[in-house]
């Protein structure tokens, strides 16, 4: 609270541009506890004695390392996915869905997210295909939504391995479940959501935000006169 203040550098200007971030922020809240003491120190009525609100001997104790490291590893690999470029030539891949019947498009894109959002964040997935997916609709003469809205909800299909999404990395933490009974479960589920946002994509969806042959030939004129 107070580091920027939209256009404004709050007491993040005491530091080096760019070396604070919400995480530093979260962080420092993370900290505070193991330091402030856990009573009143200015109350009289007893005799005061430092204690931590959290000892660092219960947290080590207590605390999931192993999902915290988990959790580490996949933000790790989204951003490795990233910087070498692999998550780009992946998504230019799906050039050859340009020439496919809208449909098939549409549960193609489905399910190539819905696996690769097991390996990295949703945010990454989304971020990645998103502006290929406009691209390829617009050259195909679909129109952006129907790949690009199926794709927001498939990458959220997290459900295969522990580093796919947070709840997964803490319930394999507990060491009551392996890996493969999450893959097992998590293909089914997988499937499940596949054939729903397949179905919703080409019948709710339409109608809910007006998608038909007019409004996808307005949308591709102005994309035209735009560019």
């Amino acid at each position: 609270m107070g580091r920027e203040f939209s256009d404004t550098t709050g007491w993040s200007m005491i530091f080096k541009r760019d070396h604070i971030s919400d995480g530093t922020v979260a962080i420092f809240c993370g900290i505070l506890p193991l330091i402030l003491p856990d009573s009143n120190p200015f109350n009289r009525r007893h005799d005061w004695k430092y204690e931590p609100i959290v000892k660092w001997t219960s947290l080590v104790q207590n605390i999931s390392w192993g999902a915290i490291i988990l959790l580490g590893a996949g933000l790790s690999l989204a951003s490795a996915f990233q910087t070498s470029m692999l998550s780009e030539s992946v998504a230019k891949a799906l050039g050859f869905i340009s020439n496919m019947p809208q449909a098939a498009a549409i549960i193609i894109i489905v399910v190539i997210s819905g696996f690769f959002t097991e390996v990295t964040s949703n945010l990454s997935t989304a971020t990645i295909f998103f502006p290929v997916l406009d691209s390829v609709a617009t050259s195909s003469g679909i129109h952006p939504a129907f790949l690009i809205l199926p794709c927001t909800l498939a990458v959220s299909l997290a459900f295969m391995l522990p580093i796919a999404t947070p709840p997964n990395a803490i319930v394999f933490a507990s060491g009551a479940i392996r890996v493969i009974d999450m893959i097992k479960t998590g293909i089914v589920m997988n499937l499940i959501g596949f054939l729903v946002i397949f179905l919703v994509a080409n019948t709710w969806m339409p109608k809910i935000f007006d998608l038909n042959d007019q409004t996808t030939a307005i949308f591709l004129n102005m994309t035209t006169r735009t560019i």
